[in-house]
């Protein structure tokens, strides 16, 4: 596995990067800063391989980064409102790095940390890091390990493991975010989409959940027979600018949860995961002076985000699938991102 230096953080930690590659070609390269996913090279139809994960040449706009590009998320995805919950009868109290709200595990959050490299091989990672208690406000010493793998067959793997020493909320996915024509200055609303649920998280027009699980039949969240993103700009989905929504996928334990697909390179990506929830997301918030990979300006809905997790504010809402990891318990979870060409 090759390793070279990518750069420092404001705090003085040098950040590397690794590569490998899996016997049909695929390369994937990260970092460890916040485990993230620097590129992702795939073949199109023809057989050429391209970056299809948007990210950045240098290290400095990855400490600057407000998309969490790349990163594993943690140790709650997604929003807590008012930064707040209560478990067991005490309130804890998190970081209000989305005011008035906590987004993506705070400001001391898996994005932002440098983490170990405990083993590395030449198609295989181990990132671990202990998150301590208090951080962010969170109860509990927290041990993580994310694996980041890629056996062959298109696959490249995502396990995370944990334990705590005492009762935690916790919720991890990774945020890249997809573009399979591998071309950051078009857009991905002629991308073919499968999401594999029956109910998604109603959202209020701040956009929080509002505990209603909600039928997908007969809506603009309805993909569960694939479609395109054409519709994206529909007035019911004036609140997110886009797709920001948590779906709550059919099935239980490993199984098929989403699928993506461009008919300009023949590119397919298929999600499969053990965890309850998706967030799919299309990047409705570009930043004007940011510059991705070979100097490509942001833009509106650039790329697609499958963020499997558990249920968006679940310590709120009792009839969410949520996970409180107990003091000792193992927890372990995996993803998977497959691709091919159709």
């Amino acid at each position: 596995m090759e390793q070279q230096l990518f750069g420092t953080t404001n705090s003085g930690f040098p950040v590397y990067c690794f590569s490998m590659t899996d016997k049909e070609g695929i390369t994937a390269t990260v970092c460890n800063y916040g485990c993230r996913i620097i590129q992702l090279s795939t073949p199109d139809r023809t057989g050429f391989f391209r970056n299809i994960v948007l990210g950045y040449d240098q290290f400095p706009p990855y400490e600057a980064d407000a998309k969490y590009a790349g990163a594993v998320v943690g140790r709650v995805a997604n929003v807590i409102r008012n930064a707040k919950f209560e478990l067991d009868g005490r309130v804890y109290k998190l970081t209000p790095n989305d005011p008035p709200h906590h987004l993506h595990g705070g400001a001391q959050s898996f994005s932002n940390t440098v983490w170990e490299v405990l083993e590395r091989s030449e198609c295989r990672i181990v990132f671990s890091h202990r998150f301590t208690d208090g951080a962010d406000g969170y109860p509990g010493n927290l041990d993580v390990k994310v694996i980041y793998s890629l056996p062959g067959n298109g696959a490249f793997h995502i396990r995370y493991e944990a334990v705590s020493d005492q009762k935690t909320p916790i919720s991890f996915t990774n945020h890249s975010y997809f573009n399979l024509d591998a071309d950051f200055t078009r857009n991905i609303t002629d991308h073919l989409i499968q999401i594999r649920a029956d109910q998604y998280l109603e959202l209020s027009e701040q956009a929080l959940p509002t505990g209603v699980l909600a039928s997908v039949a007969d809506s603009r969240l309805d993909f569960r027979i694939p479609r395109t993103l054409e519709h994206i700009e529909d007035p019911a989905l004036q609140s997110t600018r886009g797709y920001d929504h948590t779906f709550l996928l059919s099935g239980n334990g490993m199984r098929h949860a989403a699928s993506a697909y461009s008919p300009y390179t023949g590119r397919r990506m298929q999600v499969y995961t053990d965890l309850p929830a998706l967030q799919f997301y299309t990047s409705n918030y570009p930043e004007d002076l940011l510059f991705l990979h070979d100097g490509v300006p942001d833009r509106l809905h650039n790329a697609v985000c499958f963020e499997t997790q558990y249920a968006t504010d679940f310590v709120h809402h009792t009839s969410f699938p949520g996970k409180y990891l107990l003091p000792g318990e193992r927890y372990s979870s995996e993803t998977v991102y497959r691709f091919d060409t159709v």
